[in-house]
């Protein structure tokens, strides 16, 4: 019998992508083997690389809804971890991002739309300028 492969390893791409995550889902299987998938986010970093084939993070109560190490960073006394989560990496591999429709953060999205905000600002303080002016003569009526 061969023997199984090495497991694959976190290179610098991966490690990349991992940091610039805010949001992640975390898929189980139940006692009775069904999948079950939940979400886990916070600021970018709250999941951990901390080695090469290990990634990590930090499960806090609460509202039980985006979960994370950006609590004990905001203010370190507020909250406790009730668990650590480690993920021991066996295998990776890269999903084709042709079908899969792009995720945006809030943040991401505000960044996007200040300019746009800002040019419906001008245009709107340039209307009332011209709607406060007195009505110019039409040429077409000869005044």
């Amino acid at each position: 019998m061969p023997d199984a492969p090495e497991p694959d390893r976190l290179g610098a791409r991966e490690i990349a992508f991992i940091a610039a995550r805010d949001s992640i889902y975390l898929a189980s299987l139940t006692e009775t083997g069904a999948p079950y998938i939940q979400h886990r986010g916070g600021p970018l970093g709250f999941l951990q690389v901390l080695d090469e084939r290990t990634l990590g993070f930090a499960d806090y109560g609460g509202n039980r809804q985006l979960l994370t190490t950006g609590h004990l960073r905001a203010d370190a006394g507020a909250a406790e971890a009730e668990r650590l989560f480690r993920i021991h990496v066996e295998a990776l591999d890269w999903n084709c991002p042709q079908f899969i429709t792009p995720r945006f953060s809030a943040a991401q999205v505000e960044s996007a739309l200040q300019p746009l905000r800002q040019r419906i600002a001008q245009l709107e303080e340039e209307l009332g300028r011209l709607r406060s002016c007195e009505p110019h003569p039409d040429p077409a009526d000869g005044t």
